[in-house]
């Protein structure tokens, strides 16, 4: 499984220098406190673009 992974990290690092996209830069004030917190998703709505299956799975059981 290691010379797997060495071959895979290898084909990786070879791929990436091959990307031509935009590179990202970013400065940070050496002042600053930068800080991350969980984001709670416990409570989200329903999505607006949610589809009532039930008659989706009726359909395919016909088949």
């Amino acid at each position: 499984q290691i010379e797997e992974a060495d071959k895979f990290n290898e084909k990786l690092t070879s791929s990436s220098l091959l990307y031509n996209g935009p590179t990202l830069s970013y400065t940070t004030n050496p002042q600053a406190v930068y800080t991350s917190r969980l984001l709670n998703f416990k409570n989200l709505p329903e999505p607006k673009n949610a589809i009532d299956n039930k008659d989706d799975d009726n359909s395919l059981e016909n088949i």
